[in-house]
């Protein structure tokens, strides 16, 4: 072709050999060729798993196991990621909608042969929800941080609700009344025996059980970051007593917190300390126990997480006492004391330092934030519905 060009540079040239004769059109272009030979979404999904595994809980990694392995299904493993559309997400989305509620009964059931067209029984909209998150954090991964694709095909995929917004159970905090009924329960006033902690008597056993309910009164503070406190995480005898929340485990049991505006101190709200908070926590440094958590007696779930065991026994605590509203849970402590520090019309970011949210401004990455005697102010400040020291028998007046 040189030659020829060399002695007629606009004369048409016709190839000779039949290799340089494929019409240029039916050529693949490079976003065709690297989507047919490009990464499998089997091979982008492990190694995902494996880039996040160390900074997930035991549980979290667990759960984007099987919630990826539902795409993977789905979309087929030997899959090209490339390949996979918007239409291809939209439709797992709606797939996942038609899930059994039963769903990981069975190990050999295919993801297809999960699905139901019965709408009775089916997976609430909350769960199914969850399991389409993580696919959308996947693919972003995917684009975002490793840049295996051009384009995020479940950018634009939104969840979309099955259930009205009056219809979805939401969690509330406890009324004064109900605050009443529990802390008023024989559990923290006084039962028959440490082994009949439900029927009234006088005994007061201070344990996991009965401190762990009112620091989550008092705080706001999730279950999981109480129950995995260890001992050197209450700091008793500082200036302003408070909850050290942090992920320093050493060679105690794991401990993780959610999220990185978790990681806070929390004042010590003075009721729980008139309540006899620090004579527990002296005994507990004498516990001839191996653990390095304050509340050992509570063991870790089968799933690795500090929540698992209390919360179920929570729950059975509230039918106890009355208390069925679903909507109440250990979670509700954390709406009350939420609404308790806005109440006494506090300023949101001292609030969100200690509640261990974040505002999501870039503002909130500078500096250390409200200080410990600010944030000891706001404690002081709550507008709790009820003082549970009017309710329950100080240390010392025995």
């Amino acid at each position: 072709m040189v030659v020829a060009r060399l002695h007629d540079p606009l004369a048409e040239y016709q190839p000779q050999d039949s290799l340089f004769n494929e019409p240029v059109g039916n050529q693949p272009t490079l976003v065709q060729q690297e989507a047919e030979i490009g990464p499998s979404v089997e091979d982008c999904v492990t190694t995902y798993l494996v880039a996040k595994k160390p900074v997930w809980a035991a549980k979290t990694y667990t759960a984007r196991v099987k919630q990826l392995g539902y795409l993977q299904e789905f979309l087929g493993p030997q899959m090209r990621i490339a390949k996979v559309s918007t239409a291809d997400i939209r439709n797992f989305r709606n797939a996942l909608k038609m899930l059994r509620s039963n769903r990981g009964r069975s190990t050999q059931m295919t993801f297809k042969e999960r699905l139901t067209e019965n709408t009775g029984a089916r997976v609430s909209d909350k769960s199914a929800s969850i399991l389409f998150e993580p696919v959308k954090a996947f693919f972003r991964w995917a684009k975002e941080e490793e840049g295996i694709l051009a384009e995020n095909p479940a950018a634009d995929v939104k969840w979309q609700s099955m259930t009205t917004g009056k219809c979805a159970l939401k969690r509330r905090p406890f009324s004064a009344q109900e605050v009443a009924s529990l802390f008023g329960s024989p559990l923290f006033t006084g039962s028959k025996s440490p082994y009949r902690r439900f029927q009234p008597g006088n005994t007061i056993v201070e344990d996991a059980k009965y401190w762990i309910p009112i620091i989550g009164y008092y705080t706001g503070m999730r279950l999981g970051e109480i129950v995995q406190l260890h001992i050197s995480d209450a700091v008793i005898d500082a200036e302003v007593p408070h909850f050290d929340l942090n992920e320093n485990s050493g060679s105690g049991d794991p401990k993780h917190i959610k999220t990185d505006a978790g990681i806070r101190k929390v004042p010590i709200h003075p009721d729980v300390l008139t309540l006899g908070f620090a004579a527990f926590v002296e005994k507990r440094r004498k516990w001839n126990k191996p653990s390095k958590r304050i509340f050992s007696e509570t063991t870790l779930g089968a799933d690795g997480q500090a929540s698992t065991q209390f919360s179920k026994f929570f729950a059975r605590l509230l039918d106890i006492v009355g208390l069925t509203d679903p909507a109440l849970t250990f979670h509700s402590f954390r709406h009350g004391a939420e609404d308790a520090f806005r109440n006494a019309n506090l300023q949101q970011y001292t609030i969100d330092s200690i509640m261990g949210h974040s505002d999501g401004k870039v503002s909130a990455s500078y500096g250390e934030g409200p200080s410990l005697a600010l944030k000891v102010e706001a404690v002081e400040a709550m507008k709790l519905p009820v003082s549970l020291v009017s309710l329950l028998k100080p240390k010392g007046d025995e």
